[in-house]
Order: C-alpha cells, then sequence, then structure tokens
C-alpha cells in the first residue's frame, strides 16, 4: 500500500507540473489539448488510489471510536485542497492578462509533492495489513467471490458524498443560479468558496458526532433527510428565486454532504476484510463516483428538461437517499 501511494503522487506529481509546462495551442496547435487532456487522465486515475490509500491508512492505525472524526479530516483537508483551488481560480478570473499567471498554481503544487514524497518515506504499513498480506489470495478475485454485497455497497454509499458536494458546489450555484438570472459567474465563484468551506469544517465535525453517536445511525438519518427534504427545498428555491434563497440553498446541499461525508469513508473501510481492502474500495469508489458523483449536475439538468420543472432535481437527491438505504442494508 506505502508503494502504491508514493507512486501514485510521483504520477500526479509529474502530471501537474506538465499542465505547468504544457506549450500554448497557437505554438503547437491540438498536441496542446491533447497534452493536457493525457495530464488530467493521469491525474484523475492517480487520485482514486491517493484518496482510497489515505482512508484506509487513517482508518487502520486509528481507534475504531475516533475513526470517522480522523477520516473526515482527512476529507477536510481535501475539500481545503479543492477551496485553494477555487480561489486561484477567482483571482485569475478577476486579472485582464493571463498569459502565463494561470501556470504558477501548477507549478507550486508541484513543489508541494515533492515534499510529500519525502514524508511518505517515513509511513509505516499497518499493523493489521502486515499481518495479512502473505495469504495465498488475489485479493480483488477474493472481494468478486465472497465480498459481493460489500462491493456493491461501496458502489451505493460513495455515490452519496461526492454527489452531494457537486450539487453544492457546482450544481447550485454555477447551473441553477445562472439558468435562473440569480448570480453571475463571479458570484457563483464566491458561492462556491463558500460551499467548500462550509463542507470544509463540517466534515470533520459531522465525523466526530458519528463516532459518539454511531456511524450507520448517522448514515440511516442522513439518508431519511435527502429523502423527505429536497422537494421544499427546491420548491422555496423556486418560489423566492433570489439570492439568499439560494446562500440558504447551498448551506442546506452543503450540510447534507458533510453530514454523509464524515462516518461514510471509516465505516466502508471497516466494513470490507483486510485482504482485498484497498482493491475492493477503489473500484467501488470509482463506479459510484463516476457514474452518480460525477454526473451529477448532469443528471439534475436533464431530469429538469424532462420533467420541465425547476424542483425536478429534487427527485434525484430522493434517489440518492433511497440507494443509501440500500446500501446500508446489503452490509447486513
Amino acid at each position: 500500500r506505502k508503494i502504491a501511494l508514493v507512486w501514485s503522487l510521483i504520477a500526479i506529481n509529474i502530471a501537474t507540473t506538465c499542465i505547468g509546462l504544457i506549450p500554448p495551442y497557437t505554438s503547437i496547435g491540438w498536441l496542446s489539448s491533447v497534452s493536457l487532456m493525457i495530464c488530467l487522465f493521469v491525474q484523475g486515475i492517480c487520485m482514486g488510489g491517493q484518496y482510497v490509500g489515505a482512508i484506509i491508512f487513517i482508518q487502520e492505525h486509528t481507534e475504531k471510536h475516533k475513526a470517522a472524526f480522523s477520516c473526515g479530516l482527512m476529507v477536510g483537508i481535501g475539500v481545503l485542497g479543492t477551496l485553494l483551488g477555487t480561489t486561484t481560480s477567482f483571482l485569475v478570473y478577476n486579472l485582464k492578462d493571463v498569459e502565463w499567471v494561470w501556470r504558477l498554481p501548477f507549478l507550486l503544487t508541484s513543489i508541494i509533492g515533492i515534499l510529500l514524497c519525502y514524508l511518505m518515506k517515513y509511513m509505516k504499513e499497518t499493523p493489521i495489513f502486515i499481518k495479512n498480506k502473505n495469504q495465498q489470495k488475489i485479493p480483488f478475485i477474493h472481494i468478486i467471490k465472497y465480498h459481493k454485497k460489500t462491493l456493491c455497497s461501496a458502489i451505493f454509499i460513495s455515490s452519496i458524498p461526492v454527489s452531494m458536494f457537486y450539487l453544492a458546489t457546482i450544481y447550485l450555484p454555477n447551473f441553477y443560479g445562472t439558468k435562473n438570472n440569480v448570480n453571475d459567474a463571479s458570484h457563483s465563484l464566491r458561492l462556491v468558496c463558500f460551499a467548500q468551506i462550509l463542507c470544509m469544517i463540517f466534515i470533520p465535525l459531522f465525523g466526530y458526532f458519528a463516532d459518539k453517536l454511531g456511524k450507520e445511525n448517522q448514515l440511516k438519518t442522513t439518508s431519511i433527510l435527502l429523502i423527505l427534504s429536497p422537494v421544499f427545498l427546491f420548491y422555496f428555491l423556486e418560489l423566492f428565486n433570489n439570492a439568499y434563497m439560494l446562500m440558504i440553498g447551498v448551506v442546506i446541499l452543503s450540510l447534507f454532504a458533510s453530514l454523509y461525508s464524515g462516518p461514510a469513508p471509516a465505516f466502508l473501510s471497516e466494513n470490507f476484510p483486510v485482504v482485498g481492502r484497498y482493491s475492493g474500495m477503489g473500484v467501488g469508489i470509482a463506479i459510484g463516483e463516476g457514474l452518480f458523483g460525477g454526473l451529477s449536475s448532469i443528471i439534475c439538468i436533464e431530469i429538469e428538461q424532462i420533467l420541465d420543472s425547476k424542483i425536478a432535481p429534487a427527485y434525484f437527491v430522493m434517489f440518492l437517499g433511497v440507494i443509501s438505504f440500500l446500501g446500508i442494508l446489503l452490509l447486513r
């Protein structure tokens, strides 16, 4: 696991540096676009290994009654990275000349990556992994044969946090707000930053509460809220249709995302067997986030157009609540 984390971080670092060094389209034409796509592809693939590996490392190194807070803290720090990226976009957006300034964040990030690679030298494999790593099993085949329900559960449960996060930070501030003439691009970026700050603060906090109240209990409670409340939320968004109500909507969706993201990573990690935990969680999270999370904004836009109703996105949120319950039941 340590080797996988180190090499994925190195690959991300190289790809990020290359983005900052890619010649412009005016110099090399279509090769510039292709190079950018390749770099983003490498970042996306390796990011999955980084995220899952970090969750497992933290969960296995932490006592069970503190795991949700510790994993939630890691997710919150990840949101901080997203916030820094959005803030950079906001600053660059307001500059008149961005000929080369946009390259600086990528090159500076690569310096941080080099520091992280050095620090990872001192990471230790978890005792439970060392104890089980010599078992004669092919990890993912073991998951497919004996833990199909756990894998399906990971797909369902992992789709909720990222979907709610994208709805709070992308769909509502950008697509919904702009389409209804509530805000412009500059105001959207401010609202995105505000939502990300909320998630960064509340994800570890709700992880702490989940350790006290029970991870499964908090996931079930949030699932009920996702089923019952979205129709009212989008009804009032349509009824008032102003910047203040839009901000309230962003706050509510951010809180839902945080309520679920707090306990979900540790809960999933604990329910996978040690042998195959990394590959099983990695595949489950990749499918869940790809199917629902990455497409959440597009799904909401399509539902809204098909049903010709501004409250139609509420049905997608309700659907997330239902599959969340299904994912929890599969682990029983």
